[in-house]
């Protein structure tokens, strides 16, 4: 096991230092699979009490674990943080429910890279709620409020 991780190690240093990142962007591409990148975002602690992945269902027996390129622990930090950065910006599945979270939610980081989604470049970012003033339930966003929070 140590064997497999220190070549893990080597490798992903390995196309970070030596290849152009045009042709890493390749790699990560191939890497990224719409199944990796949920598995990633799954596996992370996004755990605000309105980030966007607190609240979609779970098994709670099922633990979800970051493929070994993906983490810090096991792959050259560089080369994992290019990965999530592409992760923030493939994901779509990333909401919040309250716009006011959305500040805490961009210095986040979540994957304990040292990458937040504020340094990634814009991505598929979700605000859900009700703009209709005559509906009211706990996801109703007024839009006096919404700006407010939105300059916050």
């Amino acid at each position: 096991m140590v064997l497999k991780l220190r070549r893990l190690f080597d490798l992903t240093k390995s196309v970070y230092e030596r290849m152009p990142r045009e042709l890493r962007d390749i790699i990560y591409q191939h890497l990224l699979s719409k199944h990796e990148i949920d598995q990633i975002c799954r596996s992370c602690s996004l755990q605000l009490e309105d980030s966007p992945l607190a609240h979609q269902e779970e098994t709670p027996t099922k633990k979800h674990q970051l493929p070994d390129y993906a983490d810090p622990k096991k792959a050259y930090r560089p080369f994992v943080c290019e990965i999530i950065a592409m992760v923030y910006e493939s994901h779509r599945n990333l909401g919040i429910e309250v716009p006011s979270a959305i500040p805490k939610f961009m210095r986040t980081d979540f994957f304990k890279t040292g990458m937040t989604p504020t340094d990634a470049k814009p991505f598929g970012l979700q605000i859900n709620g009700c703009l209709d003033s005559a509906v009211r339930h706990p996801t109703s966003i007024d839009l006096s409020n919404l700006t407010n929070d939105l300059d916050s």
